[in-house]
């Protein structure tokens, strides 16, 4: 099911939004003591921001394709939801683990992962690219040898 109230995703929300202020502070505080600590300390705030995005939207993901095969009603809309999804996550983690990077100063490794998303992204949607491209060669009349 969906949460049960917009008040519980903004207290998630609130939550976020603390431990990434939190983490600010004390990156300005001990990031200049130990900089192997800061770095360490970006990827454990990244990945607590990351697991409470990820509960947020668990709570929802049932209910989101329970809503998209009623609307359409086949399995073809539940496989695409999916595949959205699945897309939606993709992005998520590159540009989380890219982000982490950057702030790392390793600009060069974020702009690798993500392209690695990006291209990771399209490798998934490449079969439906061509069930699409199938059912309008159909519609055309043309068909495949």
């Amino acid at each position: 099911m969906f949460l049960d109230s917009d008040m519980d995703v903004f207290a998630i929300l609130l939550k976020i939004c603390g431990i990434s202020m939190l983490g600010c502070v004390c990156l300005c505080l001990f990031g200049r003591l130990a900089s192997g600590f800061s770095a360490l300390l970006r990827i454990g705030v990244a990945l607590a921001v990351f697991g409470a995005v990820v509960y947020m939207l668990a709570e929802s993901v049932e209910a989101i394709f329970s809503l998209g095969s009623e609307l359409i009603g086949n399995a073809i809309a539940s496989e695409t939801l999916g595949l959205m999804l699945k897309a939606l996550g993709m992005a998520l983690i590159s540009k989380l683990c890219a982000d982490v990077c950057r702030d790392s100063g390793e600009s060069g490794l974020a702009g690798g992962v993500e392209s690695a998303g990006r291209i990771a992204i399209l490798v998934l949607c490449l079969p439906t690219f061509a069930k699409i491209l199938g059912l309008v060669g159909e519609m055309l009349g043309y068909a495949r040898s």
